[in-house]
């Protein structure tokens, strides 16, 4: 397997990615969460998907893609964390969510740009991540000749729009303080397998982006996040947060009075 590490945008993917036959020893070995594998492996186009396939490298920090710009390849995340956010108008992006490799293998980065000429979104890599890389044209035709991989893309957006109304519902039922609960127990688990503690949150996302991410403002949220401190919950550092008490914090996110 060959691999060429990059930290530049992929707006020019002929000169950031490199081909790789990966996917066809993982089908061998199991791969059994890739939903293009189970899709495709035992169809006559799996031969044309390992053809076209090119598998990337991102390095920390890296732009996979860019909001507004032009959609040239579908990503599968194959490895690694992403975070995925939109332009704010009042100031910085928002972050949408936080997706990671180790829940379900090639999850499709931009499923929404399938039909549209420019991305909806910006992907950018918070840990070392391996993304696969189908052109467009390429993924369009494999939809047409194998409907079971048209019927996955569309339970994957049926996924995303459940993921976007119980964000909505969660803001309008739930008080800061749970939802900051919340997010701290989901970005712990999205870290399975990352070289930190079992209870360390190290993702590089600022303040403003957690916040965002529930809802509040950069100073809500920094209240949030001292009153659990303050309480033992959770233990503050400049690169980390550290879960202390998680039983205590999972009764925060369940409205459980403690």
């Amino acid at each position: 397997m060959i691999i060429k590490s990059v930290q530049r945008s992929s707006s020019d993917p002929a000169k950031a990615f490199t081909r790789s036959s990966d996917c066809e020893a993982a089908s061998r070995d199991g791969c059994e969460n890739c939903i293009i594998a189970n899709a495709l492996k035992d169809t006559p186009v799996w031969a044309d998907f390992l053809k076209d396939k090119i598998l990337q490298e991102c390095p920390p920090g890296t732009t996979i893609f860019q909001e507004g710009t032009p959609v040239g390849f579908i990503y599968l995340l194959r490895a690694g964390v992403v975070k995925i956010s939109v332009e704010d108008a009042e100031g910085p992006n928002r972050v949408v969510s936080i997706v990671s490799g180790h829940d379900a293998s090639c999850t499709i980065l931009n499923k929404q740009s399938l039909g549209r000429s420019t991305h909806s979104f910006t992907c950018e890599a918070l840990s070392t991540c391996l993304v696969n890389c189908i052109p467009k044209a390429t993924f369009n035709w494999l939809m047409k000749q194998e409907f079971r991989l048209a019927q996955e893309v569309l339970l994957a957006l049926a996924d995303d729009l459940d993921s976007l109304l119980n964000r909505v519902r969660s803001e309008a039922k739930f008080s800061g303080r749970q939802r900051l609960a919340q997010l701290l127990l989901h970005l712990k688990t999205i870290q399975t397998g990352q070289k930190q503690g079992d209870n360390v949150i190290g993702l590089d996302l600022s303040r403003q982006e957690l916040a965002s991410m529930i809802g509040v403002t950069r100073e809500t949220f920094t209240r949030l996040l001292s009153d659990l401190s303050r309480r033992g919950i959770i233990k503050v550092t400049p690169d980390h947060i550290v879960i202390q008490k998680e039983k205590q914090l999972s009764m925060i996110a369940a409205n459980a009075q403690i």
